[in-house]
């Protein structure tokens, strides 16, 4: 597992492929599922409203309700300009990402200002869980084998958590078609795993899929050598 930052020949994969390797799928996560699941967007909406709302309910019937009001509105342009942000970072984070798996490995080209490439190989991934987000869209969590790790601040927001105290898993984020991507990434193991002769010992396409953002457990592939 590594980081790269060299300039890349092939959008996502820096230094090009290897003889042998091809790129079997590429995509990015859709901004406005990042917004929503990603960065929290919803939430954020729903406390600047409270705010709005718990300030009008205070306003009313004071003799000074035209200061109130004018706070209101202060604070209506703040909220709209605090969102207005997040989508945009939401945006830039999209279009700075390419997921990228081939046929050996899955790479994740993060980064706004500073674009570093993460090589992930199959042998170092223990498990893929796929965790729906809405009925579109759906991440992928990778569990990798220890003692390999990267430090949560180095991923985010291609993670699973927001806690940076647990342990890391890389996430490709905010897939759309994210059960065909699945199938794609368990046809790549497959076929990695019988050309390194290694067995496949769950098959990622019988992945369990599980609603919202809990911690239930849903291993998906082993790709550990015998």
């Amino acid at each position: 597992m590594s980081a790269d930052l060299e300039l890349e020949d092939i959008e996502g994969v820096p230094n090009g492929l290897p003889e042998g390797e091809k790129v079997v799928w590429q995509g990015r996560p859709r901004w406005s599922a990042l917004a929503r699941h990603g960065f929290g967007i919803g939430w954020f909406g729903v406390y600047l409203a409270s705010l709005v709302v718990f300030r009008l309910i205070e306003s009313a019937g004071d003799p000074r309700s035209a200061l109130g009001l004018r706070d209101v509105g202060a604070m209506v342009g703040m909220g709209a300009l605090l969102l207005a942000i997040i989508v945009g970072f939401a945006v830039l984070y999209s279009r700075s990402t390419t997921y990228t798996i081939t046929s050996r490995r899955i790479l994740l080209r993060t980064g706004v200002a500073l674009p570093m490439t993460w090589n992930l190989p199959f042998k170092q991934i223990a498990s893929a869980d796929l965790r729906t987000l809405d009925s579109r869209h759906a991440d992928i969590v990778l569990s990798l084998v220890a003692p390999n790790r990267i430090g949560w601040l180095h991923l985010w927001p291609h993670v699973d958590s927001w806690n940076p105290f647990r342990r890391a898993r890389p996430t490709l984020r905010a897939l759309p078609e994210a059960s065909r991507v699945a199938g794609v990434l368990a046809q790549a193991v497959r076929v990695w795993a019988v050309e390194a002769s290694r067995e496949v010992k769950v098959p990622l396409a019988a992945v369990a899929q599980r609603g919202g953002h809990d911690d239930m457990p849903a291993a998906a592939l082993a790709t550990e050598a015998h």
